[in-house]
């Protein structure tokens, strides 16, 4: 009678132990953080390269030429990113102006940031001013010092250029660590 009674015991502590270990995976599983994909793009076409010598003053030389082609791979870093970064909430791809051909716009999960939405101040109440003389601008430094200015990206944010491919599957884990809820 004994045995039987600790048999039964033993088989509910059991269950309860690979409760708990299945209530912890899952729980690992899912996140509670919101983390956004922002993708810098441009695309070096003959009105851009003129509208970077008339800013820099600087005449167009192959390697500006080089630097600011578009080459074809913005698909192949969003593909990588719906493929292998499930966990992203949305995409943003920050652009002076340019929009690719092949963009949905309709698509509530990628939506294009201009530079005149980022390049700007917020006081205290929330109000945004943009910055005076700060654009146009090909200055990349300048661009990501403005990215936290996009209008409802999330607190975390992957920041990737148009050439920057994700070769395998990720999780939210690899960026954000649950303890202490940072990168």
């Amino acid at each position: 009678m004994a045995r039987s009674t600790f048999n039964k015991l033993a088989i509910v502590v059991l269950c309860s132990l690979c409760l708990c270990v299945w209530v912890y995976k899952a729980s690992t599983r899912k996140h509670n953080y919101d983390l956004d994909v922002v993708i810098a793009w441009v695309n070096g076409t003959e009105e851009l390269l003129e509208s970077y010598q008339r800013v820099t003053g600087q005449p167009i030389t192959q390697e500006t030429r080089t630097r600011l082609r578009e080459y074809g791979m913005l698909r192949f870093a969003l593909r990588s990113v719906a493929l292998n970064a499930a966990f992203a909430r949305r995409v943003f791809l920050v652009t002076n102006g340019q929009v690719p051909v092949w963009w949905n716009p309709d698509n509530e999960h990628a939506r294009i940031v201009r530079h005149e939405e980022i390049f700007v101040t917020k006081d205290l109440k929330g109000k945004t001013t943009p910055i005076p003389n700060a654009l146009p601008t090909f200055n990349s430094n300048a661009i990501e010092a403005c990215l936290r200015n996009i209008p409802g990206v999330a607190k975390y944010m992957l920041y990737l250029n148009d050439d920057m491919i994700i070769t395998r599957p990720l999780s939210i884990e690899d960026f954000v660590n649950r303890r202490t809820g940072t990168l």
